[in-house]
């Protein structure tokens, strides 16, 4: 039964501040563009969902949903946290950089200077004291309303698995995929955006943008002092703040959809074929111009295109069904000695239903053909997946699919190869053994096969629940 839907929404800065930065190498108190925390709240009445997302680090993420139950009776199914997932913010303890995953040997907190352990931990709780801020703002907020939304194509993406023929010194060719550019290959360009307005004004209280890409225009840059790294929210989050600008008063939410091998289509970091070998090279700007023009150039080119989709909204209801259920895909996993487990892989899938329109959370960075293929099993049409979602609850990292692994490097070389951010040679100089592996697998714990066959399972029975 439909029932009068109500909606609220606020924000808060969360940049890092003086205290935390000092603590932290090669980072300045430089801000290219400003850090929020945004939240959507939705109610038919009775029940409240929450939409959170962080364009910064945060603390542990049961600790989160803790906190929100016991301040305001909102249990985890009905609140949806996800990562904006740009790589200029600043990372929080557990999230991230962080990981139980046996197999992965680099980025691990637990390494860490003591310091920046102790500044990433003081600056989660610092988020989540502001999200919890603006939770308590958008609850107060909720009013009558009504929802419209409409789909739209935006062109500022691109597939980033770069087909590279290499030339070896016997004159044989070699055959590898890794970061690049690949316009040839189909990939998905939609954007969505859904509108909250109160019923009185008409004025609007939110917007919910969804959109498939790698927020990190502005990776790598060097636009702090001494050529340190600048702050930004980066292309999702510059689109945010042209919408409250242009509705003041309303609060934009961008999301990333699957996007695990989808970048922008020009950013800070320039991967490109070597004219005399083919092998893959790898480029950072040592000046901030291509950085900051290709931001300024995408933001307002997408911002472009999430207006004419807004233009598309023709019908608006007051009325609404909600309904949610969390559910676990688990298949096949590997562990730090390549042994298979049973079920040892997880992504976590949350599904939030809010009149005709479904958006389900995965735990992770989910490839474009996974979410093709969810979409198409969906009974709803309107499914919009939202990724980095709950990160954290478990740790999905890149959930890639058959294609990567039958064209990258086996489990056993895999294994082998060392730390991916080295500052040269990860693309096989000093790692030759790394110039054959997409980038997610050289620590990936999934074993090649099952997921399409869960997706689809869970998929089928997670909507079952919410229809």
């Amino acid at each position: 039964m439909e029932k009068q839907l109500f909606s609220g929404a606020a924000y808060r800065n969360v940049n890092p501040y003086k205290e935390v930065i000092d603590r932290l190498p090669g980072r300045d108190d430089t801000f290219i563009d400003n850090l929020h925390i945004r939240v959507i709240a939705v109610s038919d009445g009775e029940k409240k969902f929450l939409l959170i997302a962080y364009e910064s680090g945060y603390n542990y993420i049961h600790e989160q949903f803790s906190a929100i139950y016991e301040r305001f009776g909102i249990p985890e199914e009905q609140v949806m946290i996800f990562d904006c997932h740009s790589h200029t913010k600043l990372y929080g303890e557990r999230e991230g950089r962080s990981t139980e995953n046996p197999r992965k040997r680099f980025h691990l907190f637990s390494e860490w200077p003591q310091e920046e352990q102790d500044a990433m931990r003081e600056y989660g709780l610092f988020a989540r004291a502001k999200m919890l801020e603006a939770v308590e703002e958008a609850l107060a907020n909720l009013r009558p309303a009504r929802m419209g939304h409409a789909k739209g194509e935006s062109y500022v993406n691109v597939c980033r698995n770069q087909r590279y023929v290499i030339e070896q010194p016997d004159g044989t060719l070699k055959e590898h995929y890794t970061v690049g550019v690949d316009p040839t290959t189909p990939i998905d360009h939609t954007v969505f955006v859904m509108k909250f307005e109160d019923i009185k004004t008409g004025e609007p209280i939110a917007f919910f943008i969804n959109y498939p890409v790698h927020n990190c225009v502005v990776i790598g840059n060097k636009a702090g002092k001494n050529g340190d790294r600048a702050w930004s929210s980066d292309l999702g989050g510059n689109c945010s703040q042209y919408m409250e600008a242009k509705y003041p008063g309303c609060v934009a939410m961008w999301s990333s959809g699957p996007a695990a091998n989808i970048n922008p289509i020009i950013c800070n970091q320039v991967m490109y074929p070597d004219p005399m070998t083919g092998a893959p090279k790898r480029y950072y700007p040592k000046e901030n111009e291509l950085a900051l023009a290709s931001l300024k150039l995408l933001s307002a080119r997408h911002f472009a295109d999430i207006m004419e989709t807004v233009r598309k909204i023709d019908h608006m209801t007051d009325k609404t069904t909600m309904k949610c259920a969390i559910e676990m895909s688990e298949t096949p996993g590997l562990d730090g000695e390549n042994v298979i487990h049973e079920g040892l892989y997880k992504v976590r899938m949350q599904t939030f239903r809010i009149g005709d329109v479904a958006l389900l959370g995965v735990s992770g960075e989910l490839y474009d053909s996974f979410g093709k293929l969810i979409r198409e099993i969906s009974p709803l049409k309107d499914t919009v997946i939202v990724t980095h979602c709950a990160f954290g609850v478990v740790i999905s990292e890149y959930i890639l699919d058959d294609w990567v692994f039958e064209h990258s490097a086996s489990p056993e070389e895999r294994m082998s190869m060392g730390p991916r951010d080295q500052k040269e040679g990860w693309v096989g100089v000093q790692l030759p053994n790394l110039a054959d592996c997409i980038i997610g697998t050289e620590h990936s714990q999934i074993v090649p096969g099952y997921l399409a066959d869960s997706f689809t399972r869970h998929t089928l029975s997670i909507f079952d629940k919410i229809l």
